[in-house]
């Protein structure tokens, strides 16, 4: 198990036949690597990758659970973050199933700001490489760009050389 002590951690499943989806999103505090029966399965791997500079705290599993059940407020604050874990990955999961690459795209990168939080010009704090937003979208490249093109048209995304912004 991993606790990101800071920074922002997304965490990418890749399934049998190599389709990649982003199934979860960390930043400060949080805990991730704890295997979920939503997010995991026998035949999926999951990779962390930083967004921005990060640094984690690797803790042994069983030490981690042994002393968090053994005390009511920290079983309460893991079970809150286990249940925000799986909303998360519902949402993430709900975007796959949308109408176009576009609205999948751009509803990752208001993921993005929503749990990372936005600027005072409510732009998200945190940019995504568009390689990163690949894989996270498990779109291929051409249909990424052409995609940020649209969005970048309609004024619902920032390009700055690899990188792309939400905007408001």
């Amino acid at each position: 198990m991993y606790c990101v002590e800071h920074g922002a951690v997304v965490e990418i499943r890749t399934d049998h036949v190599g389709t990649s989806h982003a199934v979860g999103l960390s930043g400060p505090g949080a805990l991730f690597g704890s295997r979920l029966g939503a997010t995991l399965t026998s035949n999926a791997s999951v990779r962390a990758t930083t967004l921005v500079d990060t640094v984690v705290r690797s803790m042994n599993r069983n030490v981690f659970l042994h002393t968090t059940l053994a005390d009511p407020e920290l079983v309460r604050a893991y079970m809150t973050q286990l249940a925000r874990r799986l909303e998360l990955v519902r949402q993430l999961s709900a975007l796959c199933s949308t109408r176009s690459s576009g609205e999948h795209i751009l509803g990752v990168l208001r993921t993005v700001a929503n749990v990372f939080g936005v600027d005072a010009a409510g732009s998200s704090m945190i940019s995504v490489p568009s390689l990163l937003l690949e894989r996270m979208t498990g779109t291929p490249h051409r249909i990424v760009d052409a995609a940020l093109r649209e969005l970048r048209s309609n004024g619902l995304v920032e390009l700055d050389r690899d990188t792309i912004r939400w905007i408001t």
